[in-house]
């Protein structure tokens, strides 16, 4: 996979990830959600680890690898950093959405909703708070882990199904993401630090001098 490839996987990954965790604050108000997992989802209220993501294709061959680390601080603080094989940072600012090219010397700034829309937290800051509208949602047992499986109802999710993972500490481990032609992202955290905080300069971005900025700052 080359790197534009790439570029286009982590923006639609990230863009799915920041619609997961915007899921957290919807959960609560949802009575189809299994109970465990509305309880393990209101306890995150803030997240950092370091990541490994693989992607695989539908014929169960490895077509990218990259690691990296990740900030969370709900609903809609993101942070995501990609550190090999190519650079990049993808950050919420306020109401846009900065994804950062090092190598391209180049900053893409789009408004957050629209970034993300299409995927659950479009509907979700819309107003939905029954999840049972949106998704199937079932629990499987993965060893010792906590593991829950959703499914979007809609015939136009961009997804067909994220698994979740959490470890004996309720801290969430792995997270996969499945399209609908098979291709499947699997993300395992490590160094995972919860609930901890995380400043607020995080989720700021300051130009570097040189950088072509497509969009409005």
């Amino acid at each position: 996979m080359n790197k534009f490839s790439g570029l286009l996987d982590l923006r639609r990954f990230v863009r799915l990830t920041i619609a997961l965790f915007t899921l957290v604050g919807s959960l609560l108000g949802s009575a189809a959600v299994h109970a465990d997992l509305q309880s393990v989802l209101a306890e995150m209220k803030s997240y950092s680890a370091t990541f490994t993501q693989t992607i695989m294709g539908g014929r169960n061959q490895v077509l990218q690898q990259s690691a990296g680390q990740v900030r969370i601080s709900t609903p809609s603080r993101f942070k995501w950093v990609v550190n090999d094989p190519y650079p990049q940072t993808l950050v919420t600012v306020e109401d846009k959405l900065y994804l950062y090219d090092p190598d391209l010397e180049q900053l893409t700034i789009e408004p957050l909703e629209a970034a993300i829309a299409g995927t659950p937290a479009l509907i979700l800051t819309g107003g939905v708070k029954d999840l049972s509208e949106m998704f199937e949602i079932s629990e499987f047992h993965d060893g010792d882990n906590q593991a829950y499986s959703l499914y979007p109802k809609a015939d136009d999710a961009l997804f067909s199904q994220i698994r979740l993972r959490f470890d004996r500490e309720r801290r969430l481990s792995h997270l996969e993401i499945e399209d609908h032609l098979g291709q499947l992202t699997q993300v395992a955290f490590d160094d995972v630090a919860q609930n901890e905080l995380v400043a607020p300069a995080e989720f700021t971005f300051e130009v570097p001098e040189g950088t072509e900025v497509v969009g409005e700052l």
